[in-house]
């Protein structure tokens, strides 16, 4: 059960994912940046889940919120879904600008090393501020 809905979530994710990239600046190699994208694209990813899986779905972030490749710790937002009798598993689907591939699933447990979740009324304001830009 835990693999199969792990997969279907990474196939959201990866949509997710797919469907911010034509609007992310790209680099000289042609790749695209994801750096400052993150909590926009955590709205993409709630609001796909919500939609098509209906799982409880959380904004997550902080100051020191995401570790890159080489141990540093940055700002960060991701997204926690709830999947009944699966747990709940980490989406970041702007992982790539620290370094990992860009779409990212993990079980909670297997988050811990790459992701710190701050100070949940500070996530909290800045996701309602994206919300209402976006009227959602």
């Amino acid at each position: 059960m835990v693999v199969r809905e792990a997969s279907g979530i990474y196939d959201l994710a990866r949509l997710a994912r797919r469907s911010i990239e034509p609007g992310l600046p790209l680099d000289l190699d042609g790749k695209t940046i994801s750096a400052g994208a993150c909590l926009h694209a955590a709205l993409v990813v709630i609001m796909l889940c919500r939609r098509f899986w209906g799982y409880p779905c959380l904004a997550r972030g902080g100051q020191e919120g995401a570790r890159d490749v080489r141990g540093v710790w940055h700002g960060h937002y991701w997204v926690e879904v709830q999947v009944p009798a699966a747990g709940v598993f980490v989406v970041d689907i702007t992982a790539d600008q620290f370094g990992h591939a860009p779409v990212v699933v993990l079980t909670l447990e297997e988050s811990r090393s790459l992701y710190r979740p701050g100070v949940q009324s500070e996530v909290d304001n800045a996701f309602e501020s994206i919300m209402q830009e976006f009227q959602c």
